[in-house]
């Protein structure tokens, strides 16, 4: 006879708060038309990818602006990460396509 215990923790995939208290935003999540993005300013300047489940990049943008959207209409419905990159740090979310 085998037991098992599974603890379960909540994580918050739209928000995350970096050590200078500044956060970054995703959302709808699912997403059909638009995805609208907040960064924090380490990001500025850099780069944002978009891949797909088996990794094909669908997207790759220099972030301009803190604040944003990205047109997913094209994207056929799946599930997507959203990668931002930095000199010091890589972030990568999930998000779907309906």
């Amino acid at each position: 006879d085998t037991s098992l215990y599974i603890t379960m923790e909540q994580w918050f995939t739209n928000t995350e708060f970096f050590p200078d208290g500044k956060s970054m935003r995703l959302w709808p999540n699912p997403a059909r038309d638009f995805l609208y993005c907040i960064v924090p300013d380490v990001f500025s300047d850099q780069t944002l990818r978009i891949t797909n489940l088996v990794g094909n990049e669908v997207y790759n943008q220099k972030i301009g602006n803190l604040s944003f959207s990205i047109n997913i209409k094209s994207y056929p419905p799946g599930v997507y990460f959203l990668k931002l990159f930095s000199s010091d740090m890589q972030v990568t979310r999930i998000f779907v396509k309906d």
